[in-house]
Parts: structure tokens; C-alpha cells; sequence
């Protein structure tokens, strides 16, 4: 649905559950940060930074195997992608 889930809010959603490590995003073609990378930049927990890849150097991080999981959210901004590596989520009661 367009505009429902927006990529701020399914981020908002993702970094309440899981451990952020690091995180990337897509540069335009002409080589400018989309306006939501600022946005990006400023939920992320402290001590991770938020890097830049031109488009296809981001595809190929996606298209690696150790990517697990992919959302498609109702974002309509342009170049809104985001790749977040994660770490482990340790079960309830359960040391990591």
C-alpha cells in the first residue's frame, strides 16, 4: 500500500527489536544522499555509523548470500533504501 508502512517507521519497528551493527545506504545516481539518509542517520543508535554505496555496489551487498531478509514498506520516496546488518538476538533469559 502506498505510504503504509513508511521506511522511517518499519526502521522505528526494527531497531526496537533487534541489535544494529552497521548500516548502508544507496547514493543517487549523481552521486548526492537522498534527504531520507539524514533521517536514517539520526535514529540509529549511538556508535553506529550510517555508509554510503553507490547503487550498484549496494545491490551487490544485497544480492549476498548472507542477506536473510528483505522488506518492501510503502515508502514513495526515491533511492529510500536502507541495509542494516544485525547481531544475534539472544532469547529471552538467555545470555548472547
Amino acid at each position: 500500500m502506498p505510504g503504509q508502512l513508511s521506511a522511517i517507521q518499519v526502521l522505528t519497528g526494527l531497531l526496537d527489536a533487534v541489535p544494529v551493527e552497521a548500516a548502508y545506504a544507496m547514493l543517487m545516481d549523481d552521486g548526492r544522499e537522498p534527504s531520507i539518509v539524514s533521517e536514517f542517520r539520526a535514529m540509529l543508535p549511538q556508535g553506529i555509523s550510517l555508509k554510503v554505496l553507490e547503487r550498484y555496489k549496494f545491490y551487490e551487498q544485497v544480492e549476498s548470500p548472507q542477506t536473510i531478509l528483505v522488506i518492501a514498506t510503502g515508502e514513495q520516496r526515491l533511492y529510500a533504501n536502507l541495509l542494516l546488518e544485525i547481531g544475534v538476538v539472544a532469547a529471552e533469559g538467555v545470555a548472547a
